[in-house]
């Protein structure tokens, strides 16, 4: 339990001057530019996790995907935090709300991480969820310097409606059908919920992309 403790507290350091870097040599100038800082601390941690989730199926590397993951999404629950508490800020209150659900049921499953148990299929649900992410944070970018209706942008559109739902709906739904019994029940909520959120997400996809 203390190497968990001292592990998410460094973790959390590593996240926050990052993040504090990212902002010192970004031009913030309002809050689209915030905007894409997010989506730019959020796409480091997406390729990050690619990368460690795979090194974390060796044992020697097990604590690398924990490490990486810890941290950033205590410290991006934080800044959800901020965003739902700022009065100043009215939209997505909602979206909000259940990110900041989806980071704590998170920050649970990657502690669980480390029991051999629950190891394996953590990581490669965290592996391949992240995986399904990618092409969001390349479409935001597109859309933040308006750049959406480039071609390069409608590909990845398609790549990303092609990949989100496959992963979202149909291999993650797989992993939970196949491992429903081993699955602490403290993870059944956010198990629920985050299934739920690739659901609907999927329908919003498939309704913009199809309405055009």
């Amino acid at each position: 339990m203390i190497e968990h403790i001292i592990l998410f507290g460094i973790s959390t350091l590593f996240w926050s001057n990052l993040f504090y870097s990212f902002k010192q040599n970004y031009n913030v100038n309002n809050y689209t530019d915030y905007k894409l800082l997010r989506n730019k601390f959020s796409s480091t941690h997406a390729h990050g996790s690619i990368i460690t989730c795979s090194f974390g199926f060796i044992n020697k590397f097990k604590l690398l995907p924990i490490f990486w993951s810890f941290g950033y999404f205590s410290y991006d629950l934080y800044l959800c935090l901020k965003k739902l508490f700022n009065k100043d800020i009215k939209e997505y209150k909602n979206i909000t709300f259940a990110y900041v659900i989806h980071h704590l049921f998170s920050i649970i499953a990657i502690y669980f991480m480390s029991y051999k148990i629950y190891k394996d299929i953590i990581i490669k649900t965290l592996l391949i969820a992240e995986l399904s992410n990618l092409p969001s944070y390349y479409i935001y970018n597109y859309i933040g310097n308006n750049n959406e209706n480039s071609i390069e942008c409608k590909k990845i559109k398609l790549i990303q409606l092609i990949l989100y739902p496959f992963i979202r709906i149909i291999i993650i739904g797989y992993i939970i059908y196949k491992n429903i019994n081993i699955i602490p029940k403290i993870l059944f909520p956010g198990v629920f919920l985050i299934y739920s959120m690739g659901l609907i997400w999927s329908f919003k996809l498939c309704n913009k992309y199809f309405k055009k």
